[in-house]
């Protein structure tokens, strides 16, 4: 194999290596009507969104810990949770929300889906009803104060993909792999005129 088609090759690797090193993570979000207080303020029957970021390449009934768990309520702002959090399922129709096993694992959000999920390694959307251990989701520490849920109606919870964006290191390594193929073709280009 001549050196040309071995610069060719490499960069193709590298470009696949590149493309394929980052899991991609979900985007998980519960959302609903509800009651309860944020940073002080209290809020009822107003729709919320409690929003989170997971690895989809941990196991398929358990994500721990979360990144950036947040909520946020109609008209009164997002806050960030201030607290390390999880996504689990038991048995494939409850699913619940809480504290990381970390900080003790504490239930904040629990309900049952009206259509059964055998993995949150997926991207789904299915109604909730049935909602309990929601007493539990209180004075929870926020980026806008202590964030308690009273109440809650109407929840639906749903997985999306998160585009993924690359790190650095990768257009390096695609931008080095370019810039030798660049080399290689002038180092031929400059063998043939000679």
């Amino acid at each position: 194999m001549n050196f040309v088609k071995k610069i060719a090759l490499a960069a193709a690797i590298t470009v696949t290596l590149a493309c394929t090193a980052n899991a991609t993570p979900l985007k998980y979000e519960i959302k609903g009507t509800g009651s309860g207080s944020l940073g002080g303020t209290t809020f009822s029957n107003q729709a919320f969104d409690i929003s989170f970021i997971g690895d989809a390449a941990g196991t398929p009934d358990l994500i721990d810990p979360l990144t950036s768990a947040q909520i946020a309520v109609s008209g009164l702002g997002t806050a960030t949770l201030n607290i390390a959090t999880r996504v689990g399922l038991a048995g494939t129709t409850i699913v619940y929300f809480s504290h990381s096993e970390s900080q003790g694992g504490l239930d904040l959000f629990d309900f049952r889906v009206l259509t059964p999920i055998s993995s949150l390694n997926s991207v789904f959307t299915v109604a909730g009803t049935d909602i309990f251990a929601l007493d539990q989701f209180k004075n929870i520490s926020s980026t806008l104060g202590n964030v308690t849920l009273e109440s809650s109606s109407d929840v639906v919870f749903s997985s999306s993909d998160v585009s993924a964006v690359p790190e650095p290191e990768t257009y390096a390594l695609m931008l080095a792999g370019m810039g030798l193929i660049g080399v290689a073709a002038r180092r031929k280009a400059s063998k043939q005129a000679a």
